[in-house]
């Protein structure tokens, strides 16, 4: 809502948002009614790329481990020790090489920037 078209994911071809027809949001005033109407473009251009991607999902079986897991009830392997406790630890840590990285996408208000900045070190 600032008169310039400007989405990332246009910009920046990231992901697979080429492989989808859809618009950039935008509006020509700053108000708080355009930043409305544009919200809810992106609410429709977001269902727009959804309907896409779902109609792209193949065919065939599926697997609904949920009801598999209500099914077996309480000898289920879900409420074992190692999925209770075990699969509850923290994320590992790793190694981020010597350099710095910088970073754009798209975010429901704007622009995020990220910078990383690494020493070989964790």
């Amino acid at each position: 809502a600032s008169g310039v078209p400007w989405d990332l994911r246009k910009v920046d071809h990231y992901e697979c948002y080429d492989d989808f027809d859809w618009d950039v949001a935008w509006e020509k005033e700053g108000d708080c009614f355009a930043r409305y109407r544009v919200r809810v473009s992106e609410m429709r251009q977001s269902l727009k790329i959804l309907r896409q991607a779902c109609a792209m999902i193949p065919g065939g079986a599926t697997e609904n481990l949920e009801a598999q897991r209500l099914a077996q009830g309480k000898k289920s392997e879900w409420y074992g020790f190692d999925y209770q406790y075990v699969a509850k630890k923290v994320a590992p840590t790793f190694k981020i090489p010597s350099g710095e990285l910088y970073t754009r996408l798209e975010s429901g208000k704007g622009e995020i920037g990220i910078f990383i900045q690494g020493n070989d070190d964790v």
